[in-house]
C-alpha cells in the first residue's frame, strides 16, 4: 500500500507528504499532521526503532484508593466501623480489571485497543506481506542511491535473522506494496524511478531472486499497492486530484501481453492507496479524502462498479493508507495517528478506533498484514503487523499487535489476587 507522502512519496511529489507533515523536497516546508480530536499526544521518547518493543507505565490516579481507611466511623457515635467486605466475584473482577491495565499500558509507539498487547518484535520494514505457508516479506526502501529490497524470511519470528530469499535491483528505490498469491509467487510495485509492478518466483532453493517487470516502466505511475485476483494483478495509482480539481486516481490491470488496462478511472476525494479484495470478490481501495477529514474506503465489485464508501470517521484518524483483512474478514486500516476497524454485522460496515500511535515516535503507519486464524479480544493466535516510517528522513520500521498470551494474562491477574488478598487481610473473603 501506499508508503510515505501519504506515502512519503508515492513519489507522486509534496502534495501527498502534506497529509501526514512529512515533506522530502527542499524548500518545501513541513504541514503539521492534523491530531485526532480528543486524542491528547503521548509524551515524546528519544530514539525510533529501539523503543518500539517498549512499554510506558499506567499511572493512577485509579476510580478507588485500596488504601483508604474508613475513619468517618471511628469519628461518627450512629455508625458502627464497618470495612468493606468485597465478595470473591467483585475481588476477581478487580483483579482482572488491573491485569487488563498492565496488559494494555501505553507503548511507546502505540496504545493497543482493548483485549489486545504489542507484543516485544519490532523489526526494520517500510513494507509488509505474509504468505499462505506463513513466509514473511519485508521491503526496505533506499531512496537515495538504490538497491531497495524485499527479503523474504521463513516465518514471522525468522524475521531479522537469515532470510530465505532477497529481491533487489539498483533501479529500485521504494517499494510500493506487496502481494503473495501463492506461497511461491510475490507481486510488488516499485513508485520511485520505475512506476510499474513486477512478478518474482521462490525457488526451492534459498538465495537472490530477480524480478521481472509486468509492464514497461512508467505504465503506472504514483503506483501505490498491488493486490492479486484469481492469478490477476492489479494496482492502484494515487494521482490525486487534476488542475481541474476533478479525482485523476486509477485502478488498472495488468495484461497478459504487459501493457496495462484501467479499470476504474477518476474516483475518490483524496489520493487512493491500498487495496484488497474479499471473498466476494470485491475490491476495496483506500481514499485519503480531503486534507485534514477522515478517511474513506471505497468498495467495488467483481465488475469494478461502485457499491459503497465507508466513512473511517469512528476510528478516530485522518486520512487512510493501507488496509488489511483478518481471517474472519474485519478490516483493518492505517488512519494516521490511530488504527481502524471496520466489522460488517449483518452486512453493514461498522467502523471504530483500534488503538493508537504516538505521532513523535510512529508518526506514519502504512502498510499492514495479517497471518494466524483467529483474532478476537483476548482469544485468537492471530497477529496484524504493522509498517510505516518512523522519521522524515526515510526510516522505517515495523511491529506486531496480538491478543494477550494466556500465561502472561494468568500471571498478571495471580499477582493482582496476591495484593488484593494481602490489602483485605483477614477480612477478606479470598480463599
Amino acid at each position: 500500500m501506499p508508503r510515505s507522502g501519504f506515502q512519503a512519496g508515492h513519489r507522486a511529489g509534496a502534495h501527498l507528504r502534506f497529509q501526514i507533515g512529512f515533506s522530502r523536497d527542499t524548500g518545501v516546508p513541513p504541514v503539521p499532521a492534523p491530531r485526532s480530536p480528543g486524542i491528547p499526544p503521548a509524551p515524546r521518547s528519544t530514539g525510533i526503532l529501539p523503543v518500539l518493543g517498549g512499554m510506558g507505565k499506567a499511572s493512577g490516579p485509579y476510580p478507588w484508593d485500596l488504601n483508604r481507611e474508613q475513619t468517618a466511623a471511628n469519628s461518627s457515635p450512629d455508625r458502627a466501623h464497618v470495612q468493606p467486605q468485597p465478595t470473591h466475584a467483585a475481588a476477581t473482577a478487580i483483579a482482572i480489571l488491573f491485569a487488563l491495565l498492565f496488559l494494555t499500558a501505553s507503548a511507546r509507539a502505540y496504545t493497543p485497543a482493548a483485549g489486545y498487547q504489542k507484543a516485544g518484535q519490532s523489526f526494520p520494514a517500510s513494507a509488509i506481506a505474509v504468505a499462505p505457508d506463513g513466509k514473511v516479506a519485508v521491503g526496505s526502501d533506499n531512496f537515495v542511491s538504490g538497491g531497495a529490497s524485499i527479503k523474504v524470511y521463513s516465518s514471522l519470528a525468522a524475521v531479522g535473522g537469515s532470510p530465505l530469499y532477497t529481491i533487489t535491483d539498483p533501479t529500485f528505490k521504494a517499494i510500493a506494496g506487496i502481494e503473495f498469491s501463492d506461497s511461491s509467487t510475490l507481486y510488488f510495485g516499485e513508485n520511485a524511478d520505475r512506476d510499474t509492478a513486477f512478478k518474482a518466483i521462490l525457488p526451492g532453493s534459498p538465495g537472490a531472486v530477480t524480478a521481472t517487470a509486468l509492464a514497461p516502466d512508467g505504465s503506472v505511475p504514483n503506483i501505490a499497492d498491488v493486490t492479486v485476483k484469481s492469478g490477476v494483478v492489479y494496482a492502484t495509482a494515487a494521482n490525486g486530484l487534476n488542475a481541474s480539481s476533478q479525482p485523476f486516481n486509477k485502478l488498472y490491470r495488468f495484461e497478459a501481453n504487459n501493457t496495462v488496462t484501467a479499470v476504474i478511472s477518476n474516483f475518490g476525494t483524496g489520493y487512493i492507496g491500498g487495496a484488497v479484495t474479499d471473498s466476494a470478490g470485491n475490491f476495496l481501495i483506500t481514499d485519503t479524502g480531503p486534507f485534514g477529514s477522515p478517511g474513506i474506503v471505497r468498495r467495488f465489485d467483481a465488475s469494478f462498479n461502485p457499491i459503497d464508501a465507508i466513512n473511517l470517521a469512528a476510528g478516530n484518524g485522518s486520512g487512510a493508507v493501507d488496509l488489511a483483512l483478518d481471517s474472519e474478514g474485519d478490516l483493518f486500516v492505517s488512519t494516521g495517528n490511530t488504527l481502524t476497524q471496520v466489522k460488517f454485522p449483518g452486512g453493514v460496515p461498522t467502523a471504530g478506533e483500534f488503538g493508537t500511535f504516538n505521532p513523535d515516535v510512529f508518526p506514519f503507519p502504512t502498510f499492514l498484514a495479517f497471518t494466524g486464524s483467529h483474532f478476537e479480544p483476548f482469544n485468537g493466535d492471530g497477529k496484524l503487523i504493522v509498517s510505516g516510517f518512523t522519521d522524515e528522513a526515510g526510516g522505517a520500521g515495523a511491529f506486531v499487535i496480538q491478543t494477550p498470551e494466556p500465561g502472561t494474562l494468568c500471571l498478571a491477574a495471580g499477582s493482582m489476587l496476591v495484593l488484593l488478598q494481602r490489602r483485605w487481610g483477614r477480612h477478606s473473603c479470598l480463599p
